[in-house]
């Protein structure tokens, strides 16, 4: 396997390997499209190129997020630094992860005229609906463990939590950093560190709302219209 193949690790979970062939189901579940075994390597490959530009992308918005807000405070350790940082984190986090979750399904649109060969498996969404177009039914009917209020707290709790792990952390590293770097030589690792335990918390409580309710806020994100 080589090192592409390796970075398209997350593409290729959405292939199943039958025989000599494949098939793909978008985000594996969606119908098994057959694919050869040229393609499915071509498409992993494609999906490593795309992880590590996105990988590349995520590295250089943060440095330029990082000198917008040095532009703006100079000083350093103030609250609306932090925010500014936070806000710009949030917002690079949100469009790579949209964009990658795009590139992720270049097989779905580029096989949306192959016959599959089998249906979608149960609990497979549709398609996003587009801005002003009336609600679906399949989608809106599908079984829940808990109505819109529950999921409406977890949402909530992984919004508040994620900014409150990220002030903490921000907090107890920028203190660190000073103390063991009186000179602040290492300016971005407060902010890196905040975004990273605020990453890891809205990831844990999304889990915990997959496992009460049986749908992760996450994987809804694609859905909104």
């Amino acid at each position: 396997m080589g090192i592409l193949s390796l970075f398209g690790t997350g593409m290729a979970l959405q292939f199943e390997k039958q025989g000599e062939t494949y098939v793909y189901r978008a985000n594996g579940r969606g119908p098994a499209r057959p694919v050869t075994k040229a393609e499915h390597d071509r498409f992993v490959r494609r999906g490593g190129i795309d992880f590590l530009l996105h990988c590349a992308a995520f590295g250089l918005c943060v440095i330029a997020a990082a000198m917008i807000t040095a532009h703006w405070f100079p000083d350093g350790g103030e609250p609306g630094g932090f925010v500014l940082m936070g806000i710009l984190l949030v917002a690079i986090v949100y469009a790579l992860y949209r964009s990658l979750h795009w590139w992720m399904l270049a097989p779905e649109r580029t096989l949306a005229d192959r016959t599959p060969v089998a249906p979608a498996r149960p609990g497979a969404r549709p398609k996003p609906r587009r801005r002003f177009t009336p609600p679906s039914s399949a989608y809106a009917d599908q079984p829940r463990q808990g109505g819109c209020l529950l999921l409406l707290g977890f949402a909530l709790a992984e919004l508040v939590g994620g900014l409150a792990a990220g002030f903490g952390a921000y907090t107890a590293l920028d203190a660190l950093v000073r103390l063991v770097l009186p000179g602040g030589g290492a300016p971005a690792v407060a902010p890196i560190g905040a975004f990273l335990a605020g990453l890891v918390t809205v990831f844990l409580i999304d889990r915990w709302c997959k496992r009460r309710t049986g749908t992760s806020i996450l994987d809804e994100i694609p859905y909104i219209p």
